[in-house]
């Protein structure tokens, strides 16, 4: 497996610490699911698709416009 070396600003880390934690995971895993829901997006928005958040209890759908 390849790898990488990587410097991260204190905000970064921690969100990769919380993001391990969120999926009781390592933060390497919380890495590569990161990156491969980040190409689904992308390749996604590419074909004209939208990233939306639905919050069922609340009833409203917000559109993520910006990654």
């Amino acid at each position: 497996m390849p790898r990488i070396t990587v410097d991260f600003s204190d905000d970064a880390f921690e969100a990769v610490e919380d993001i391990a934690k969120e999926l009781s995971t390592t933060k390497a895993e919380a890495l590569r699911k990161s990156i491969a829901l980040m190409r689904y997006v992308a390749k996604e928005r590419k074909k004209g698709g939208k990233l939306v958040i639905e919050d069922p209890k609340e009833n409203t759908k917000k559109e993520i416009v910006q990654l």
